[in-house]
């Protein structure tokens, strides 16, 4: 299930950067886009090395999970009380988990970009219209 998940986060976010970089491509766009779109994907990218290998958050007291949002692995803790223990159940592939996390984050960050270029140009096709 976590494969599919990957495979059709992964295909959904680059059609979206796909469409994002051929409306800045085909509206000839300034250099300020271009580097805020890079920018987001660095920063994404960063993010996703983050979250993926090193960010641990504790949903409950019994539970750790290890990556974000694709966890590489989880901790429960097992056992009578005072001998607890924290039993790892570890994901299929976890470095394929927790590296998916760099390319979904990269491409997550770009989609602001892309919807504040799509808002900004209706708004200035708006302001035209009102203004003649």
């Amino acid at each position: 299930m976590g494969y599919l998940f990957i495979a059709v986060a992964v295909t959904l976010l680059a059609s979206a950067n796909i469409v994002i970089v051929r409306r800045f491509r085909g509206r000839d766009v300034h250099l300020i886009w271009w580097g805020a779109l890079s920018a987001t994907w660095v920063a994404g990218a960063a993010l996703g090395v983050w979250s993926g290998f090193f960010f641990e958050y504790q949903p409950s007291p019994r539970l750790r999970v290890v990556g974000a949002p694709m966890p590489g692995a989880f901790f429960h803790l097992e056992g009578p009380p005072g001998e607890e223990q924290w039993i790892g159940f570890i994901t299929p592939d976890p470095l394929l988990f927790a590296g998916s996390n760099i390319i979904i984050l990269a491409l997550l960050a770009a989609c602001p970009v892309g919807f504040a270029f799509w808002l900004r140009r209706k708004l200035a096709r708006a302001h035209v219209h009102s203004s003649a």
